[in-house]
């Protein structure tokens, strides 16, 4: 029993068998296909805000766009927000037309669907409170890589159930992705 700390707030008892899913997240509805497609495309979904860290992700992503030559995978930025004028522009000042696709904002059903197309996903977020996106990430078995900093790096283990990146370093971000892009084994794995 919680006790109860204001006045006219109700008390809250726990059953021992109750099952608590973390913010309603359902794996059964996130579940992806078994195999990653042979392209390990990139998918990142929400607000297209800079607090988002969009700006480290575009910046990594290009990274590694210009190390992986014609093998790079595309990165899906799958949502609208303040800063999407400046992203369009940004894409096409670097050249990145052709492997950094827009489609807007989704729903759920659209998100998940999506995620049978790539193989990992990245959030570059500093400032999340918990990160629903991250959890449904995983629970579609992607590989994740988040910020070492922010509500989702206390439930990612490095290495274990994804990777973890310096906050607001771009640089540290190219690795992480192009060391998931070049390890299938590693992908699977997490």
């Amino acid at each position: 029993v919680i006790p109860n700390l204001f006045p006219g707030q109700y008390s809250v008892e726990f059953k021992r068998d109750a099952h608590i899913i973390p913010n309603g997240i359902d794996a059964k509805y996130w579940a992806a296909a078994e195999d990653c497609p042979r392209q390990s495309g990139v998918a990142w979904w929400g607000r297209v805000e800079r607090r988002k860290g969009i700006w480290v992700l575009l910046e990594a992503y290009a990274k590694v766009a210009r190390t992986a030559a014609q093998d790079c995978s595309p990165l899906y930025l799958v949502g609208d927000g303040a800063e999407m004028p400046r992203v369009r522009q940004w894409i096409a000042d670097n050249n990145l037309i052709e492997r950094v696709i827009l489609p807007g904002e989704l729903r759920h059903e659209a998100i998940r669907d999506l995620l049978e197309s790539v193989c990992m996903v990245v959030f570059a977020s500093e400032i999340e409170a918990f990160g629903i996106a991250a959890l449904e990430g995983m629970a579609s078995g992607k590989a994740v890589v988040i910020a070492d900093r922010g509500g989702p790096s206390e439930f990612v283990i490095h290495g274990k159930t994804g990777l973890l990146f310096r906050a607001g370093d771009p640089d540290s971000l190219a690795t992480q992705l192009s060391e998931l892009a070049s390890d299938r084994p590693l992908r699977e794995r997490l």
